[in-house]
């Protein structure tokens, strides 16, 4: 059984995953809005420099919302409750079963930590990611 104090420590985590080569982009959040959300497409549009992409999203609000600038960027709408159909799903899985079972803070800056931690380590993993996120295991 994991202990617990009542307290409830929580960061947000945005990420994009290439299937094909494995490069994992990712930021860790206190919390995701539209505004914070249109700042990860500017940067994630940065970083594959304008080359355009498709990013397959779930239907959080601010996906959806009609005045985000894009850039570069295809959005494709997963239908309701089916995150197993997005790619990076499977990676948050397995990042999660790895760094997270039976692990427990109260600490905001130790899950930071663990987090920043967790994605540099899958970073590291190309070839996992694109295992894991291509064929759906």
């Amino acid at each position: 059984m994991t202990p617990a104090n009542g307290l409830h420590v929580r960061k947000s985590v945005i990420g994009a995953v290439n299937p094909k080569s494995g490069e994992l982009a990712a930021l860790v959040l206190k919390r995701v809005n539209k505004p914070v959300f249109q700042a990860s497409l500017d940067l994630l549009s940065k970083q594959i420099e304008n080359r355009p992409i498709y990013l397959v999203l779930d239907n959080a609000t601010w996906h959806k919302s009609k005045d985000l600038g894009w850039h570069n960027i295809h959005p494709i709408y997963l239908p309701a409750y089916s995150p197993d159909l997005n790619p990076i799903e499977r990676l948050w899985r397995v990042v999660k079963d790895r760094w997270f079972t039976q692990w427990y803070t109260d600490k905001h800056k130790e899950l930071e930590n663990r987090i920043c931690q967790a994605l540099r380590d899958m970073m590291d993993k190309e070839q996992e990611i694109t295992t894991l996120c291509r064929s759906g295991k």
